[in-house]
């Protein structure tokens, strides 16, 4: 993510597509986030699964698509 960043430009704007809640199979509850980070020079989609319960800054799963 860090080399591919520059050459996208700067992030302007994110737009959700949405998020929805689901549970694993230990039964901890995710929060799975989804939609697009606008750039200057090309737009790329995002999204991260979290617990949403938890009080740490972790991310289970990041998914963004170049």
């Amino acid at each position: 993510m860090e080399k591919a960043e520059p050459e996208f430009g700067n992030a302007s704007d994110f737009i959700p597509y949405g998020f929805k809640f689901s549970k694993v199979e230990n039964g901890q509850e995710i929060l799975h986030i989804s939609g697009l980070i606008k750039r200057d020079k090309q737009s790329n989609y995002f999204s991260v699964d979290l617990n949403p319960n938890s009080l740490k800054d972790e991310i289970y799963s990041l998914d963004y698509q170049l």
